[in-house]
């Protein structure tokens, strides 16, 4: 059965697509700090940023995490691609435990998690996990939160069949949320994440919902509904289409890259085959 979920106040986002507002972005924003990375080593093109407790987590294309302070100065990587102890396949996704002072790592290709020590990079533990296969991972609160997109791989296993399963060891999973709908479940098109650490909260969304959900200590929660402009057809959805000549029509689908920073709440979304960034002034409205 699914976990209820809390009761709370619920922000309505109403978007319509406006003419261009970047020549007044300053209006909204101002530079608070940049960082400047040490040139060696040399960094690949960027999968993932993940900024906890003082320090900056880089996942890159090499398959690495690489750790700076807060100066930019380079502190530690992992880079451990092999076959030996302490080793991977390829990094799919990671998450920090500052708490526990580790940096896991999940490696879809050898269904596994690896443990690392947050301080110095060396290898801690290596755990098999063959289902579930998430699609992206969190951790928050002590808990390891996973986003199940598919199931098709261990059909008989039906308490997995959720897009949220939440784990307090990382391998047994003990919450479920948002119970598949067999047409969703079967589109293999998704956005490459689902969770957004946000000033101190963590922000959910599946893909196809426009319901982005907060998860707290207290529990999970619906935080904001989005209304896009020309929603992408829910039948479409039900009946597992999604398609390169049905996104050519002037849908908006995709919600993600939400964060909130004070009043201000960031999103984007695409509209037919555009990429549209959002801007809502939560104070104001």
């Amino acid at each position: 059965m699914p976990e209820s979920l809390l009761d709370g106040n619920v922000e309505v986002v109403d978007v319509k697509i406006d003419e261009p507002l970047y020549e007044h972005l300053d209006q909204w924003l101002e530079t608070d700090r940049y960082v400047k990375l040490d040139n060696e080593p040399l960094v690949a093109d960027i999968k993932k940023i993940h900024i906890e407790a003082e320090r900056i987590y880089i996942h890159d294309d090499l398959s690495r995490i690489l750790c700076y302070d807060m100066q930019g100065h380079f502190l530690w990587k992992i880079d451990a691609r092999g076959a030996g102890p302490g080793e991977y396949v390829d990094i799919t996704h990671f998450l920090i435990n500052a708490a526990d002072k580790e940096v896991v790592i999940y490696d879809n290709l050898g269904q596994s998690l690896l443990w690392y020590n947050i301080r110095n990079e060396r290898f801690i533990r290596k755990e098999k996990l063959t289902c579930p296969n998430p699609t992206d991972m969190a951790f928050k609160n002590g808990m390891y939160l996973y986003d199940h997109r598919y199931h098709n791989n261990y059909p008989d296993k039906d308490s997995l069949f959720y897009s949220l399963l939440i784990s307090d060891d990382g391998l047994r999973i003990t919450l479920r949320y948002f119970p598949h709908e067999e047409g969703e479940a079967s589109i293999s098109w998704m956005a490459p994440e689902k969770f957004y650490y946000s000033d101190s909260s963590l922000l959910y969304c599946r893909d196809f919902s426009n319901e982005v959900h907060e998860i707290s200590s207290k529990g999970i929660g619906l935080r904001y509904r989005i209304n896009l402009p020309e929603p992408y057809p829910r039948s479409y959805i039900e009946d597992g289409k999604f398609e390169v000549e049905q996104i050519k029509q002037p849908y908006s689908y995709w919600l993600c890259d939400i964060y909130t920073c004070q009043d201000l709440l960031y999103f984007s979304y695409c509209h037919g085959l555009d990429f549209m960034v959002s801007l809502y002034d939560c104070k104001k409205h």
